[in-house]
């Protein structure tokens, strides 16, 4: 009905982000700034907090539809509280992004493996990169897994470059004493 009343060609704010009706507003502006700077190469990790409803669904969403093939774009949804995800499933769920399908032995041989893909990636001159939404989300022991996937140097570059977006009880997380070597 509403559609008709004010000439809508279709409904308005629907539950799935529309990179189409982005704004970029000056904040915008500079989160996406922030997020191209992860793969410039100036930093393996980018953390972006606002308020729900602001927006960074949609800016995330926006940025990953521009990346080119020479991306290779992994994405992950944490679990909430109270049963936050464990590293394995995390591994799991990236490998199964990769293509990676079953999962065989223990957190160790999964890491191998999906170090072995991001080499892999590098080689053919791919930069790997995990986005992650609702990172607030994520407990401590995960992201100090992410902290270390991600630190993974041979020859001088990580292999991971990780985007973390979330509501600011993600900065209340990174501020924790045990994150101070990821912040």
């Amino acid at each position: 009905m509403y559609l008709a009343i004010f000439k809508l060609k279709e409904a308005p704010f629907q539950p799935e982000p529309d990179p189409r009706f982005l704004y970029l507003s000056q904040t915008h502006a500079r989160a996406k700034a922030y997020l191209e700077s992860a793969l410039a190469g100036a930093d393996d990790f980018v953390a972006i907090s606002g308020a729900a409803g602001t927006g960074k669904t949609t800016l995330l969403e926006t940025f990953r539809q521009e990346l080119g093939k020479a991306i290779v774009v992994a994405r992950y949804a944490p679990t909430p509280t109270p049963a936050p995800a464990s590293a394995r499933a995390f591994l799991e769920s990236l490998l199964d992004q990769c293509g990676f399908l079953p999962f065989r032995g223990n957190k160790a041989a999964l890491l191998a493996t999906l170090t072995g893909y991001l080499g892999e990636q590098r080689a053919a001159g791919r930069k790997a990169l995990l986005l992650i939404d609702d990172a607030h989300d994520l407990s401590a022991a995960l992201l100090d897994e992410l902290r270390m996937l991600a630190g993974i140097e041979p020859g001088g570059e990580s292999l991971l470059r990780v985007i973390l977006v979330g509501q600011p009880g993600l900065d209340q997380l990174l501020a924790a004493p045990e994150m101070a070597t990821l912040a």
